[in-house]
C-alpha cells in the first residue's frame, strides 16, 4: 500500500507541475494523467475510466487569470491510483470501484486548490527575490531561484497526494468489504451519471463554434477509451 502510493505521488506530482510550472504540455490533464497512474500502480484500465469521469466532468471549467477551479489533476491522480490499487487487490468490478472512488475523494479537487493557492503565494515570493537579481545581474542565483520554485511545487504536490492516496486506500477498501452486491452494481452504473453531467454542460454551450469541437473531441475521446476499459484483461 505505502509502496504504490509513493509511487503514485511521485510520478503524480512530478505530472501536476506541468499545469502551470514547467511545460505545461497538457499532461496533467486527468484523460492523460489518469492512465499514467494507474499502469504505474497496475491496471491501466481503472486510470481510464477515472480519466473519461474527471475529464469530461470539469472540461469547461479551466483556470483562467488570478482564477482557481477546483484541481482535477489532484482528483484523477488520486482515484486513479486508489481505483487501481483496489482493482488488483480485490478483484472487484471497475466502474463500481471507480465511481465509489470518486465519491470519496472528491473533496481532493476542493482541497488542491487550497495546496495550489499556497504554493503561488510562496513561489510569488521568490519572484519577489528573484527580480532585484535581474537587475544587477545575478542570472546564476535566478536559476537556483527557479529550481527551488519547481522543487517546492513537487514536494507539494508529493505530500499531498500520498496522503491523499494512503487515505483512500485504507477508506475505499473498507467500504467494498461492507456493502452488499447490489450497491456495488447500482454504483457501476452510477459511473456512467457523471461524464454524462459534463457532456450535457458541452450540450448547452455548443451555439458557439468551438463548444462544439470540444464536445465532438470530448465524445470520442471518452468512446476510445471506453472501448479499450473493456477490452479482456
Amino acid at each position: 500500500m505505502l509502496a504504490e502510493a509513493v509511487m503514485a505521488g511521485t510520478v503524480g506530482g512530478l505530472l501536476w507541475l506541468d499545469k502551470f510550472q514547467v511545460l505545461q504540455l497538457m499532461i496533467s490533464r486527468p484523460v492523460v494523467s489518469g492512465p499514467i497512474v494507474g499502469y504505474v500502480v497496475g491496471d491501466l484500465s481503472s486510470g481510464l475510466a477515472t480519466g473519461i469521469l474527471f475529464e469530461l466532468l470539469w472540461l469547461r471549467r479551466p483556470p483562467i487569470g488570478g482564477h482557481i477551479s477546483p484541481d482535477v489533476t489532484f482528483g484523477a491522480i488520486a482515484t486513479s491510483a486508489v481505483s487501481a490499487w483496489v482493482v488488483v487487490n480485490n478483484k472487484t468490478d471497475l466502474l463500481s470501484v471507480v465511481f465509489l472512488t470518486f465519491l470519496v475523494l472528491f473533496p481532493v479537487c476542493y482541497l488542491g486548490t487550497r495546496v495550489d493557492s499556497s504554493l503561488r503565494y510562496y513561489t510569488g515570493k521568490i519572484a519577489l527575490r528573484v527580480e532585484p537579481m535581474l537587475e544587477t545581474g545575478r542570472e546564476g542565483r535566478v536559476v537556483e531561484n527557479l529550481l527551488l520554485g519547481l522543487a517546492t511545487g513537487f514536494l507539494f504536490a508529493f505530500v499531498f497526494l500520498v496522503s491523499s492516496i494512503l487515505f483512500g486506500m485504507i477508506a475505499v477498501s473498507n467500504i467494498i468489504y461492507y456493502l452488499p452486491h447490489s450497491f456495488l452494481r447500482a454504483a457501476g452504473m452510477a459511473y456512467y451519471v457523471v461524464p454524462l453531467v459534463g457532456v450535457a454542460d458541452l450540450l448547452v454551450a455548443t451555439e458557439q463554434r468551438d463548444n462544439l469541437i470540444l464536445f465532438l473531441v470530448s465524445f470520442f475521446t471518452a468512446l476510445g477509451a471506453g472501448f479499450i476499459v473493456n477490452l479482456p484483461r
